[in-house]
């Protein structure tokens, strides 16, 4: 099925031209996944709340790179961001933050934070921390964002540094280490709100993430909850897959988009929950 088709008269609710651009991307109920007939990396998979551990399970076996959930909030919304990210990536990353709040890119609900440096990570959180007073609403799900935001730049500045030959640079390095991008190389973390939801999203110029090793790594940590609880305890392997759990557990949407050898997008999506102040 084409994503018009399955959005049927609900595309009277969006631009015809961004319909128009998508309207042939496949999409499939998560149970079509069993028959194993799709390429599941260019389809977008509709679930029915569909458990976390099942969804890497077949992260990792059958290859599936977009799931959306079906009952969720912004299930339409969720569905054209999926497909945009699938058909035009290059496009998404060039504006990702505009894209994922639908937000006009104003200077009081949009910062970008460049860093290249552990020893940024004081003044990105308190950049942040400013951001995230301007409203009020924020204050619900500021705690999140915060460690959001820290998870994601410790995840750029150990895990996505190589040198030429694609060797990590810092992979095996403490998490307390001070470490330097080489050379001009800059990351950064992008924060936007609209009246609807908080997006974090971070990119480092490197693009060095190892899909088949990160979707193993998540179906193991969310499968096998024992071993993450052990790891976390005695601070092992939290750059390759607990933080990304972290991340996960405390958003609404998650994605990664990765230009190979270029750069990577990480981006969550949280909610403001009905105790927010107007």
């Amino acid at each position: 099925m084409k994503l018009l088709d399955r959005i049927g008269i609900a595309a009277n609710q969006i631009d015809k031209r961004l319909i128009n651009l998508l309207k042939d991307v496949a999409v499939i109920d998560f149970d079509e996944c069993y028959t194993g007939e799709k390429d599941l990396r260019k389809t977008i998979v509709v679930g029915e709340e569909t458990q976390l551990p099942m969804i890497f399970r077949f992260v990792e076996e059958a290859g599936l790179s977009f799931l959306v959930q079906k009952k969720h909030e912004y299930f339409l919304y969720n569905l054209i961001m999926s497909a945009m990210i699938c058909k035009y990536p290059d496009v998404f990353l060039k504006s990702p933050i505009t894209v994922i709040t639908r937000n006009a890119n104003s200077i009081d609900r949009t910062i970008t934070i460049p860093f290249n440096s552990t020893a940024d990570k004081n003044r990105i959180m308190f950049e942040c921390d400013e951001f995230i007073n301007q409203n009020s609403k924020n204050s619900s799900i500021k705690q999140n964002l915060k460690v959001i935001v820290s998870e994601m730049f410790s995840n750029a500045m150990y895990s996505a540094p190589t040198d030429d030959s694609g060797n990590y640079l810092y992979a095996t390095h403490p998490r307390n280490a001070e470490v330097v991008y080489p050379g001009d190389a800059k990351g950064e973390i992008l924060l936007s709100f609209n009246n609807e939801i908080f997006a974090v999203a971070c990119k480092d110029p490197y693009g060095s993430v190892n899909k088949v090793r990160v979707q193993k790594r998540l179906h193991q940590v969310f499968h096998d909850n024992k071993l993450a609880a052990v790891e976390h305890r005695n601070n092992e392997n939290l750059g390759s897959g607990l933080g990304l759990k972290m991340i996960i557990e405390n958003s609404i949407g998650f994605g990664m988009v990765v230009r190979g050898g270029f750069e990577t997008l990480v981006y969550a999506c949280l909610l403001y929950t009905s105790d927010a102040a107007d």
